[in-house]
């Protein structure tokens, strides 16, 4: 199960995965430059260790055997709250957002922690 969550900012992806094996949440943050060009790293779930492809990323389904994340090292994902300081930092509209409750209790807990 995946879902998909996609923003830009600037060349950054912010991507929100699910794992496969225990359906953790996952986020990460990957250069979109190094991703097109098949340089970036798979993701490992924190909670079970299982790599994640976030095949939901892929913006040609038809173009699996040149995929970006074949062969790729895997490397941990961004927490929630690495994810929400990110936000707060590069995206402050959204941000904002998420301290309204627009995107949500859960990102609205997580960005008043964040504020302080």
């Amino acid at each position: 199960m995946r879902k998909e969550t996609e923003m830009k900012s600037g060349k950054k992806i912010i991507t929100e995965n699910y794992c496969d094996e225990c359906d953790e949440e996952i986020h990460a943050l990957f250069d979109e430059d190094k991703f097109f060009a098949h340089k970036v790293g798979a993701l490992k779930c924190p909670a079970c260790g299982a790599i994640v492809m976030p095949c939901n990323e892929c913006e040609d389904h038809d173009a699996c055997g040149d995929c970006p994340w074949r062969g790729c090292k895997p490397v941990k994902g961004m927490s929630e709250m690495s994810y929400v300081k990110y936000i707060k930092a590069e995206e402050p509209k959204l941000f904002r957002m998420f301290l309204a409750g627009d995107c949500g209790e859960f990102y609205q807990k997580i960005a008043k922690k964040v504020n302080g």
